[in-house]
């Protein structure tokens, strides 16, 4: 069998996650900023949103390690 690759996989997904959820609550801000959602759609939807898929995304890949 070939050897293991020694790049830690998990971290590039969690990279790529990190940036895509500071695009996600940016671009909730920008609808903040000019009017078109209240603070409370921001909160919600904007920075609840994205912690809430990390947990679950955490709590489904630690079930699958050995």
């Amino acid at each position: 069998m070939a050897e293991k690759s020694k790049v830690d996989v998990g971290k590039g997904f969690k990279r790529i996650y990190f940036v895509l959820a500071g695009l996600w609550i940016a671009m909730g801000f920008w609808w903040l900023i000019n009017g078109w959602a209240s603070f409370k759609d921001f909160a919600l939807y904007s920075v609840a949103t994205p912690i809430a898929i990390y947990f679950i995304l955490v709590f489904l890949i630690k079930g699958f390690k050995k």
